[in-house]
């Protein structure tokens, strides 16, 4: 979350989506301009001092590690970020429930051609539901999202063929590497599924659940790999993926 401390350095105050907070409406159009303004120029002195902090930390770890960096710029972050990934050369992580041209009108979903070299991409992250709990979700626009990656129809629960869809179509991006957590590739086969999505998840941020962080295969491993029809599905994707061209 981002912060904004008083001269005193004792008081903090969220910083996320102060426009659409009650406070803010309630001013007047010529007040809401201003602070607008007042945030935006706050931004712009920020971002010199984000840069060279930023190099530093990341000159560190590419120096001391022989590994490939990948940095998690999720959530709100300087625009000075990108700009000084691919400078250094370190990947980015795009989610793609999250990646979207939020300028725009309508929102739509960022093209995964489009997607920087420099990245990662997966459809979920440890932190997020399975494809399985996102499609149920009823907080975003699944009916624009089934019409973007060219569904005729919008069912209640993630079907293996929409699942395969939206694996192939994070197969497709332009991304250095795609990761697709083991419980979108077990959506494959309804057999291979756990009883609920909410069995799939591998945390819940700021919670205390025990079942956080202890996320097992539904079933033992060994029957799984006698899935011929899953590893036929699961190979079929791969290799489209691996013997597609380059942008």
């Amino acid at each position: 979350m981002l912060l904004r401390f008083e001269e005193s350095g004792s008081d903090y105050h969220p910083h996320w989506y102060w426009y659409d907070s009650n406070t803010f409406h309630l001013l007047t159009a010529e007040e809401q301009g201003a602070l607008r303004t007042l945030i935006e120029a706050n931004y712009q002195l920020q971002e010199p001092l984000w840069t060279e902090h930023g190099k530093k930390i990341l000159t560190m770890m590419l120096e001391e590690s022989d590994m490939l960096v990948c940095a998690e710029d999720l959530g709100v972050v300087p625009p000075c970020v990108p700009r000084t990934l691919e400078e250094m050369g370190i990947l980015g992580l795009k989610i793609e429930r999250w990646t979207r041209d939020w300028e725009a009108p309508g929102q739509p979903w960022v093209a995964m051609e489009h997607y920087p070299r420099l990245s990662v991409c997966s459809p979920g992250t440890h932190d997020t539901s399975s494809l399985r709990g996102y499609w149920e979700e009823t907080t975003w626009p699944r009916a624009q999202y089934a019409s973007e990656i060219g569904l005729s129809s919008v069912p209640d629960y993630l079907t293996e063929e929409v699942a395969e869809k939206i694996i192939k179509r994070n197969l497709e991006a332009n991304s250095l590497l795609v990761i697709i957590p083991l419980q979108d590739w077990l959506a494959l086969r309804y057999e291979r599924r756990a009883f609920s999505p909410e069995e799939e998840r591998i945390n819940v941020p700021g919670s205390l659940d025990r079942s956080n962080w202890r996320w097992r295969m539904y079933q033992p491993i060994e029957e799984v790999a006698r899935d011929e029809e899953l590893k036929k599905k699961i190979g079929s994707l791969i290799e489209e993926r691996t013997f597609r061209p380059l942008n």
